[in-house]
């Protein structure tokens, strides 16, 4: 999927990381969809990061949050700066 590099292929890595259960997968997932540097994936990212309920692993948002940062957009910045101090080790 990654070679693909379509926004269909976004999608279902972002639905693969959202709803399966392994957090090494998941993990790897979102810094998939960071190297792909599509646009695309960052509602998915984002929601991933802001996910507090304990739904998504601490290793998880950490890789949506540097997946963000390595697509590059502005659009990222305000959801990044809000979790600088997350309280999450």
């Amino acid at each position: 999927l990654r070679a693909l590099d379509t926004d269909e292929a976004v999608d279902i890595i972002g639905e693969t990381l959202r709803e399966d259960r392994s957090s090494l997968l998941k993990h790897e997932l979102a810094y998939v969809l960071g190297q792909m540097r599509r646009p695309h994936a960052i509602p998915i990212l984002t929601a991933i990061l802001e996910d507090t309920s304990g739904a998504q692993e601490t290793i998880v948002r950490h890789e949506a949050a540097e997946a963000l940062g390595a697509i590059g957009q502005r659009e990222s910045i305000p959801v990044l700066q809000r979790f600088l101090a997350d309280p999450a080790p």
